[in-house]
């Protein structure tokens, strides 16, 4: 049976009580009841998920060993950037409260830079694949003091981001109109003025800079005529800025 409660619905200790009662009806069948989170998020439904699971262990705590070994396979999937960033601080705060007086050792697996940032070195191992698609530990990179690292200094190694720093369909769009800007040839007003448009909303400063340099350079040609009437439109915008103000 699915049960989908709303966020309306009050579950209180008396139906608790009456659920548990039911249950035992079916002691010796599994998934008699379903429950899931109503109206959250992924991120929100994964982390709470993970936690809980523990939950039932610890109450074994008083005949679990005093080691504890607890493996954890991409628990940051889902969360937000920012829940990523907490995340090994919060699990660190919450493990002693469900286990006290043991001494636990994790075991991560993960892709996110968030996580290696909050890691010495030392308790980090890196796997990649050769090439016959087998699992590799990656002896050859740069990451070295790893603790506290800036997130984008770690992205930007090439282990987590061998083919630059922005997405592919912006990379390959970029490239289409340096290209295109390569082609021009005595561009009209009007053409250069299009091409300014696509330059502009480039958020890289230093790609939007030579994206720019290299169209002026197409539109400075030696003719003195077309180099007057580019000065004198931007000169025109300026005044209709300044007016405007």
């Amino acid at each position: 049976y699915s049960f989908n409660f709303s966020n309306r619905f009050e579950l209180n200790q008396e139906v608790l009580s009456s659920l548990k009662k039911l249950s035992k009806l079916w002691e010796y069948s599994e998934h008699v009841f379903h429950f899931s989170w109503y109206g959250i998020s992924a991120g929100e439904s994964a982390l709470l998920s993970l936690l809980s699971r523990l939950v039932p262990s610890s109450k074994y705590s008083v005949v679990l060993k005093e080691n504890l070994w607890l493996v954890f396979d991409e628990p940051d999937l889902y969360l937000h950037p920012e829940w990523q960033r907490e995340f090994f601080n919060d699990l660190h705060n919450y493990l002693p409260k469900l286990f006290p007086d043991k001494k636990i050792q994790l075991f991560l697996t993960s892709h996110s830079p968030f996580l290696v940032s909050d890691l010495p070195k030392q308790n980090i191992i890196l796997l990649d694949k050769d090439d016959d698609k087998c699992c590799k530990i990656v002896t050859e990179s740069k990451l070295d003091k790893t603790f506290g690292a800036n997130i984008h200094t770690l992205l930007s190694d090439a282990f987590f981001m061998n083919k630059g720093l922005i997405g592919e369909f912006a990379k390959v769009k970029i490239f289409e109109l340096m290209a295109e800007i390569n082609k021009l040839n005595n561009p009209q007003l009007t053409t250069v003025e299009a091409f300014k448009k696509r330059i502009e909303i480039i958020g890289e400063p230093m790609i939007r800079q030579k994206l720019y340099e290299l169209l002026m350079s197409k539109v400075l040609s030696d003719d003195k005529a077309r180099k007057r009437a580019f000065h004198q439109s931007e000169l025109d915008k300026l005044n209709h800025q300044n007016s405007e103000e």
